[in-house]
């Protein structure tokens, strides 16, 4: 995880404008977080780096720069718990998503800052048989139970139907700047 510093980085796979921005309307009735950028698929969670952006970005254009456009299945909303938490999120299915989500955690887990607040634990998860590449909606504490949430989340109109089909055609490195994330720069993935 991160301090959420200038040099606390994240890497995702933008969602088609279209469905984002039907996510967000629904995003926006449950969690504040929805400002920090438009619904998403993250690759590599937010991290603080040793390296300065442009040394990051090249190191992620090396993982996907073979990469063709990621056709994924996004499926009804459901909700992980741990001792930490909860996510209500969204699921995401694809073929490659989770080799493409791993091959960038490892390439950037040398350059991390051991120093950070809870450094490496999202690395951790990314690389482990335990994550899930998602679009969250709503995270909480343990003291809450979610269900209710959940419930009411699943009968919201998000516009489309599930599961739902999509193509992803960016992938997008961002910076923490105050409050929310700032595109460093984005990569288009081959349109064979």
């Amino acid at each position: 995880m991160s301090s959420y510093t200038d040099r606390t980085y994240i890497v995702f796979l933008e969602l088609p404008r279209d469905i984002s921005e039907k996510i967000d309307i629904v995003r926006s009735k449950y969690s504040s977080s929805y400002k920090k950028y438009p619904a998403h698929i993250t690759l590599k969670q937010d991290e603080d780096y040793l390296i300065p952006s442009d040394e990051i970005c090249r190191i992620v254009y090396k993982q996907i720069k073979s990469y063709v456009l990621l056709n994924v299945k996004i499926k009804s909303p459901a909700i992980a718990v741990s001792e930490a938490g909860w996510n209500i999120y969204l699921p995401a299915r694809s073929d490659d998503l989770r080799k493409l989500t791993k091959k960038i955690s490892k390439s950037l887990e040398n350059y991390i800052d051991p120093k950070s607040p809870r450094a490496f634990l999202s690395t951790k998860w990314e690389q482990s048989d335990k994550f899930y590449a998602h679009i969250s909606i709503k995270g909480g504490n343990i003291k809450v139970d979610p269900k209710d949430i959940l419930a009411k989340i699943k009968k919201d109109k998000f516009g489309f139907d599930f599961p739902k089909a999509v193509t992803c055609k960016t992938v997008t490195i961002a910076n923490w700047q105050g409050n929310k994330w700032e595109k460093v720069k984005s990569f288009n993935l081959k349109n064979v």
